[in-house]
């Protein structure tokens, strides 16, 4: 896997697709783009594929602040993010795809000669996918574990257990996600156990101090892995610590 971040490559391939293979049609380009990017990740549902689309290019300004600083790189990639949003807005997306593309050639032209930019951030892609398996054996353990912690209540082990499943899951299929929605879905998924300890009151101090170990390990786990969870970690219940910053 290359550290390019996931969501620049793919918006490569759907720039390369509209120039070279996109077919002329009657119906609304939105359907088109829809099908090209559930082909790419394997999505058969048009309407959750291309919600997957939006939401791609949704968490790209948070990944730019985080990575460029206040000067002309950051400046232009958010030229570019809004290029990518006039492309893909609503009023281009339910044209055909002949009007698609002569309405959005100037933003193409723009995205496609500067979207290199994006590729200078970094997110130890390779690294993460290597510690998969030892992330997996830790959380399965952990899973196990926590069945016998004393002082923590029936309810809690069964939000804690769905969550750690939850994470399983996340990095089961990391391969084939995107940052930003994995990034998500395992902030998500500590964040909702760490809410659940703390205010649950039927779960002792020594349950909650002994389940919260557990948590920070799994996610210095991801840190070793990679500096993928680095960019933008956040500060969960003052448990977590504060996003590393690139410049």
């Amino acid at each position: 896997m290359t550290d390019v971040l996931p969501e620049i490559s793919r918006l490569k391939a759907l720039l390369y697709w509209l120039e070279n293979e996109a077919k002329p049609s009657n119906r609304p380009t939105i359907i088109q783009i829809a099908k090209w990017y559930g082909d790419q990740t394997g999505n058969d549902d048009l309407f959750v594929a291309y919600a997957e689309l939006v939401e791609l290019v949704r968490s790209l300004p948070e990944l730019v602040s985080e990575q460029f600083g206040e000067d002309g790189r950051r400046s232009t990639a958010r030229a570019i993010i809004q290029r990518i949003h006039n492309i893909l807005s609503p009023g281009n997306v339910h044209a055909t795809m002949d009007a698609f593309l002569t309405a959005t050639m100037n933003d193409r032209i723009f995205v496609g000669a500067t979207l290199p930019l994006l590729e200078d951030i970094k997110f130890g892609g390779d690294a993460i996918s290597q510690s998969a398996p030892d992330i997996i054996e830790f959380v399965g353990k952990f899973r196990s574990d926590i069945q016998s912690v004393k002082g923590l209540s029936h309810a809690s082990m069964i939000v804690i257990d769905a969550q750690l499943a939850a994470l399983e899951r996340s990095v089961l299929k990391f391969s084939s996600g995107t940052v930003g929605k994995f990034r998500s879905e395992i902030f998500t998924s500590i964040g909702k156990i760490i809410v659940e300890l703390k205010t649950n009151s039927e779960n002792t101090d020594v349950a909650v101090s002994q389940v919260v170990d557990g948590v920070m390990k799994v996610y210095s786990l991801f840190e070793i892995g990679g500096s993928l969870i680095q960019i933008g970690a956040p500060i969960i219940s003052g448990l977590l610590p504060a996003p590393s910053v690139g410049g």
